[in-house]
């Protein structure tokens, strides 16, 4: 009730034009359906409605702040080395004057959302987002009832990977609100780049983050996607990407979960065409009392595909990591090869791992499966690192890091290197000398 009545409070400051009719409806399947719990299937780990709040404030804040400031936080300041094109989100509003895609304007196109839908223009994803038929998901529903402000890229040419575009999504903290935004990304037919995505907090004050992303890559466009959330022990991020893909695409999507309270990164990826090569990894550091979801459908509609999701999970104290991955395979899916795998490290009796991977096959002509391993660090290498005057913490760290950096290794040098120097920095935080 306090969400509808929020709703209420502030929809004449939503954005209006062609998302009125789309916002509409999607109140009226919450109305009807409700914030999930723990009785959805797909949120049977992670109850969403709790992270909802009577105290939760759902104006737009105005903080003012410089990219240098943003720039010395130590999770942006590990990408230092990278040579990125930034983005800047302010608690939940795109700040032009913080980013800058002067290096790569001829190649994109950068647009507010508000402004787009406002003024009715629509490119094909805003066509999608508003105007096509009612869509039976939480989140999506949820940012298309409250969203205030999104961005919509367009790649037109391709971006030398070792200059990526960086959404960095910063909460200020000074103001205790829900901000909600909906994104899309467009890559053209034989387009190539790479996208990172940072979630960040300037104060260890409350915060809480939806965001919908719509990704529709053309033919032989060639996507890296490397995310970080490295939020504070105080917030909430949920983050949820519907991908549509064409013949010939191939997505190398990475995540890194060294921080946060609670959040889960959930999609439904369809393959529109053959010929596919989709590879979702994610590495979670998690400690504490953190909760960390990783939730993906990858829907195989036509033949000839690959798509593979690999998972990492290092767990420690009282923690608890999820991992749902689900294939679907379609009757017309033929020669369909989907795998899923998820390992995890159990650092204390109190951690917690819950996996539930899934295949739903219609075709008869294919090569699926899927597995999870969980235990804790091997007894054996520890000895053997000991038995070399390798102190026993230093000799955690180096199984825990050599086992993470599967996930990272696929990104170009600067990029891997900014990654394994956050995780790093999480193992010498939690695992003492």
């Amino acid at each position: 009730m306090a969400f509808f009545a929020a709703y209420d409070r502030h929809k004449d400051e939503l954005p209006q034009g062609v998302a009125e009719q789309s916002r509409i409806d999607a109140l009226n399947w919450i109305k009807s359906n409700g914030i999930p719990t723990k009785r959805v299937e797909s949120y049977h780990y992670s109850d969403l409605r709790r992270k909802f709040s009577k105290a939760q404030n759902y104006q737009m804040s105005d903080t003012q702040i410089s990219f240098a400031e943003i720039k010395s936080r130590p999770s942006i300041a590990a990408f230092d080395h990278v040579n990125y094109v930034p983005i800047v989100f302010m608690d939940g509003k795109l700040r032009l004057d913080l980013s800058d895609i002067s290096k790569i304007e001829e190649k994109i196109s950068l647009h507010s959302l508000g402004a787009m839908v406002t003024a009715d223009r629509l490119p094909e994803c805003l066509a999608y987002d508003f105007k096509s038929a009612k869509r039976d998901n939480a989140v999506d529903n949820l940012t298309r009832v409250m969203w205030r402000d999104g961005i919509i890229l367009r790649i037109k040419q391709s971006i030398a990977s070792d200059l990526p575009i960086h959404l960095i999504f910063v909460s200020t903290g000074k103001t205790d609100a829900a901000h909600f935004s909906r994104h899309s990304l467009l890559l053209a037919a034989n387009s190539s780049a790479t996208l990172i995505e940072s979630h960040i907090n300037l104060t260890n004050d409350v915060s809480f983050n939806l965001h919908h992303f719509t990704s529709m890559l053309s033919e032989n466009s060639e996507l890296t996607h490397f995310t970080l959330n490295s939020e504070n022990k105080n917030a909430v991020n949920i983050c949820r990407t519907h991908g549509i893909y064409s013949d010939g695409v191939k997505l190398n999507s990475i995540s890194l979960a060294v921080g946060g309270a609670w959040s889960r990164r959930e999609g439904d990826l369809i393959c529109n065409g053959s010929g596919m090569d989709l590879k979702l990894s994610g590495a979670v550091l998690a400690s504490a009392e953190q909760h960390v979801d990783n939730s993906y459908v990858v829907h195989h509609k036509l033949p000839e595909n690959t798509s593979f999701q690999r998972f990492k999970n290092v767990v420690d104290d009282k923690a608890h990591a999820i991992f749902q991955g689900k294939v679907i395979v379609s009757i017309d899916a033929q020669k369909t090869d989907g795998q899923q795998m998820a390992q995890t490290i159990l650092l204390s009796d109190d951690a917690e791992i819950s996996c539930k991977p899934e295949l739903e096959i219609y075709a008869d002509d294919v090569e699926c499966a899927h597995g999870a391993t969980v235990g804790a660090l091997d007894e054996d290498m520890l000895f053997y690192l000991r038995a070399r005057g390798i102190p026993l913490k230093t000799a955690q760290r180096l199984l825990i890091h050599a086992f993470i950096s599967e996930i990272t290794d696929p990104l170009f040098d600067n990029l891997k290197q900014a990654a394994d120097s956050l995780i790093t920095k999480w193992l010498s935080q939690h695992l003492d000398n």
